[in-house]
């Protein structure tokens, strides 16, 4: 009785750490997390445990903790009332589940191009931040003006050297009285405006009238401010997927979901071959899984350009249909599944699958984890959780950018830029 007690309790404190984003956020909360710790410790290891086959300390089985992203955005969403909120019986909070319409133009465009997924989006299409990146969540590039008041939040903070730009925000912000610090919608549009007078003047300042910038002739700082600015650039509202993460080669890899390549794959057998075959000279004589191939998608493919990395390879099939033969979850519970072209083509040519089921993904983004979590504490990136409609929606000629659409979801400051980056774009009515 009292094992199966320790072993529940267990699993609470698993569950926390999943949606506080690790150990260190649970000993920042908790002053007795060291005893606590030894508990999950005696329930998780020796030749008696039973709570789902966790034998590495403090690992965590996120199988046996059902759907834990759906309940952690409820929280998120609803709010967690401490026990100095006045409790009140009509206190009405949303949940994570409750619909939010940011495009109905993007809807409607869902609703055509996968029905079954519409539906399953308009039962809840959550979005919310979270501490680092995670399998079958989102990594969303943010904008330079982010990443550089990320820098001048810790202008003061143990003396940190932060660089000549950050520090000019930083002193803009603080004689304007400013609180740098808070995150309500004035503030945000504040230090927005006031970060994207200083990228312009410090890019005019760097270029010194040159019509082209030599990396090697700038001084340490400003050629890393240069290099980081182009970085940005190159990546400029990225959304990617992220669909493994290796542990014993300490990498996560993604694909970026709002790079579309081509919508068909008519008289363009090279491009097919590349997405079936990848680059292997041998694969491409077995005509037989390339006609079929053809004959599924050929009128509808969606190919994205994945990333720089893995682009020799066959194309990463990602989608939503679970008992697709060959394919496999990429992380439990997720819903997203990644494999199973041989299927897929005989369900497409069958009428069983659309074509738009489907997403074809040239090549992957392949990095350290140590640097992806750097880029998140650095603001670069933000680390998303979502529903699974929100992963798995095609990016196909939509009214309202993909970008735009979950950095609204995600709501607060997230939205705030979102609405900032719009008025920047003359390209959208």
């Amino acid at each position: 009785m009292v094992g199966n007690q320790m072993r529940n309790f267990s699993k609470i404190i698993k569950l926390f750490l999943l949606l506080t984003g690790g150990v260190s956020s649970f000993v920042a909360i908790f002053p007795s997390a060291g005893r606590i710790a030894g508990v999950l410790r005696m329930t998780s290891e020796g030749p008696d445990a039973s709570d789902g086959g966790e034998g590495e300390e403090g690992r965590i089985d996120p199988s046996s903790l059902g759907d834990w992203r759906q309940f952690r955005a409820d929280l998120i969403s609803g709010g967690i009332k401490t026990t100095e909120d006045e409790a009140s019986p009509n206190d009405e909070r949303p949940t994570a589940a409750a619909h939010k319409t940011v495009s109905p133009g993007n809807e409607v465009l869902l609703s055509s191009q996968n029905p079954d997924l519409f539906a399953d989006y308009m039962e809840g299409n959550w979005a919310h931040a979270v501490p680092v990146p995670e399998v079958g969540g989102l990594m969303i590039r943010m904008p330079f003006e982010m990443e550089l008041h990320r820098k001048s939040l810790l202008a003061d903070e143990k003396k940190r050297k932060v660089g000549r730009a950050a520090s000019l925000l930083r002193e803009r912000l603080s004689s304007s009285g400013s609180d740098v610090g808070a995150v309500d919608l004035l503030a945000t549009a504040m230090w927005f405006r006031s970060a994207e007078g200083v990228i312009e003047e410090e890019m005019k300042r760097i270029a010194g009238g040159m019509r082209e910038i030599r990396l090697e002739k700038l001084s340490a700082e400003d050629r890393q401010f240069t290099m980081s600015y182009m970085d940005y650039q190159s990546k400029w509202q990225e959304v990617a997927l992220v669909v493994g993460q290796d542990e014993e080669a300490g990498t996560v890899s993604y694909v970026n979901i709002n790079r579309p390549l081509r919508l068909s794959l008519s008289d363009d057998n090279p491009i097919a071959e590349l997405v079936l075959f990848g680059a292997s000279p041998t694969r491409v004589n077995d005509r037989g899984a390339l006609i079929k191939f053809m004959v599924a998608f050929e009128e509808k493919c969606a190919v994205y350009l994945g990333g720089p990395d893995e682009q020799t390879l066959p194309a990463t099939m990602i989608h939503g249909i679970a008992d697709l033969p060959g394919a496999t979850e990429i992380a439990p519970g997720t819903g997203i599944f990644e494999g199973g072209v041989t299927a897929a083509c005989d369900g497409v040519i069958a009428g069983k699958y659309r074509p738009l089921d489907f997403r074809f993904f040239v090549g992957k983004q392949v990095c350290r984890t140590r640097e992806a979590a750097v880029a998140v504490a650095g603001g670069a990136y933000t680390a998303v959780a979502c529903a699974r409609p929100v992963a798995l929606k095609q990016c196909i000629g939509l009214p309202k950018p993909l970008w735009h659409e979950i950095m609204e979801l995600c709501g607060g400051e997230m939205e705030a830029l979102s609405k900032l980056e719009l008025l920047k774009r003359t390209d959208l009515k």
